[in-house]
């Protein structure tokens, strides 16, 4: 767990020392007014192995973090959503998929969970 002002500055900074806090050459920070649709292309780098599942590192992470949130007044406030995603590649064919969902709400950090789950036994395909 990192302190909210550092993960913060982070995620708000394009000053290159900040951005290379959360690693990947593709590392890119912008931001976006309210409820703004921003579309963005990713391209795969050719040398990408982060091995077998279970992974530590993930080759996607989504962070969308609440301009102006550095300090902590309203406890009910979200301040960030975090994604966690997988994408399949050549050495784990898991389907690509959203892994993990975090909230920040307040000070806390809360992972959000499906509410409800197929039975069906098939799962999404959305490769």
């Amino acid at each position: 767990r990192s302190p909210w002002n550092w993960f913060y500055k982070a995620a708000v900074s394009s000053d290159s020392a900040n951005v290379d806090m959360f690693g990947g050459d593709q590392t890119r920070v912008s931001q976006s007014a309210s409820h703004d649709d921003r579309y963005i292309t990713l391209s795969c780098p050719s040398n990408l192995n982060l091995g077998q599942a279970p992974r530590e590192v993930y080759p996607l992470v989504v962070i969308l973090v609440k301009t102006g949130s550095e300090t902590i007044e309203d406890l009910t406030e979200v301040t960030a959503l975090i994604n966690i995603i997988h994408l399949k590649d050549a050495t784990c064919p898991i389907p690509s998929q959203v892994l993990s969902t975090f909230i920040r709400q307040g000070s806390g950090l809360t992972q959000l969970r499906p509410m409800f789950v197929s039975d069906s036994g098939a799962g999404e395909c959305s490769d």
